[in-house]
């Protein structure tokens, strides 16, 4: 949903008539999972992706339909047999429940979106009624911190309707720039990650330096720019500029902290020495001992592109609680 955001805003703003199609409820394998969503409009433009391709197009029909009747629409969508090539159904044999709504786009809901996404806040989408309205309420920042790990979204039935639960989004933060954050910073992005970038060398915190650019940049020293976020269990964090100077007040700032996971470049003899030193500087032995290093499962990466596939993959790994 946090995807659509962008397009949202856009589409309320102009005040366009648009349909929100969500998934509520999925069964056996889908492509897609719980919360994903669709906005569409009246002449059938759309955002977002309900299936992966499979059903899109007879979902952007209904919807169409939905907002020039105004009828109630629960689409449920089945697997698909060989020879059923033309029905509108999921080859991967699962099934899908998906509820269209139209969307208020009155100024208080576009306030709320633009908060929740700007503010990276866990937000709900209520479906009221049968054919009422989607409606967005948006939760305090501390209330992940309530769900630790949780990082899909979920569904609820209430007396009023269907409540989806988007928690906050996951924050990928790099210290240090240069070849291997180039190849990081998409495939994070593209599996889901709002990625910050900090370096304070000037070189590697310009944006056009890498192919695809970071969501965000800082230049300040690790210290202050780490200093001023709230950190909290939906981020990781990997430090790349194998350089004391830059990674060690980065660890000193990122270690005490709810950041879920915490990864510094590095062979094991500099894992050692690094963690000699930041003993020294008083961080306790916990605290230390959370460093992933040499950060990257071991695949026998050896480019910048597979090393940063490496990392990527402890990244997911501990993500998806594969690895503590």
């Amino acid at each position: 949903m946090r995807d659509l955001g962008a397009g949202l805003q856009e589409w309320s703003a102009e005040g366009a008539k648009f349909a929100l199609c969500v998934v509520v409820e999925t069964w056996g394998s889908s492509p897609r999972p719980i919360g994903s969503a669709m906005a569409v409009r009246e002449s059938g433009a759309f955002l977002g992706s309900v299936s992966g391709g499979c059903v899109e197009s007879e979902v952007v029909h209904e919807a169409v339909q939905f907002l020039k009747k105004g009828h109630s629409r629960e689409l449920v969508y089945e697997g698909i047999e060989p020879g059923q090539l033309w029905k509108a159904g999921l080859t991967c044999g699962g099934r899908v429940r998906i509820q269209v709504a139209p969307f208020s786009a009155s100024p208080d809901q576009r306030s709320l979106l633009s908060r929740a996404l700007s503010d990276r806040l866990p937000f709900q989408l209520v479906l009221y009624g049968e054919a009422g309205a989607a409606e967005w309420t948006v939760e305090s920042d501390s209330d992940d911190e309530r769900r630790p790990g949780l990082a899909e979204p979920s569904v609820t039935i209430q007396s009023s309707g269907i409540c989806i639960r988007y928690p906050a989004p996951e924050r990928l933060i790099i210290v240090g720039g240069g070849q291997i954050a180039q190849h990081l910073i998409p495939m994070a992005r593209e599996i889901g990650f709002e990625v910050l970038l900090v370096d304070p060398r000037s070189a590697f915190a310009e944006p056009s330096a890498y192919p695809s650019a970071p969501d965000h940049v800082s230049a300040k020293p690790p210290a202050e720019a780490l200093g001023a976020l709230t950190l909290t269990a939906s981020d990781f964090a990997v430090v790349l500029a194998h350089d004391p100077k830059i990674d060690d007040p980065a660890l000193e700032a990122l270690l005490p902290s709810k950041v879920r996971f915490v990864g510094a470049l590095g062979s094991r003899k500099t894992q050692d020495e690094r963690r000699e030193r930041l003993r020294s500087r008083g961080l306790e032995e916990s605290e230390v001992a959370r460093i992933h290093g040499p950060v990257g499962l071991d695949i026998g990466a050896k480019s910048p592109a597979e090393i940063a596939l490496s990392i990527l993959a402890e990244v997911v790994s501990v993500r998806r609680k594969a690895l503590p």
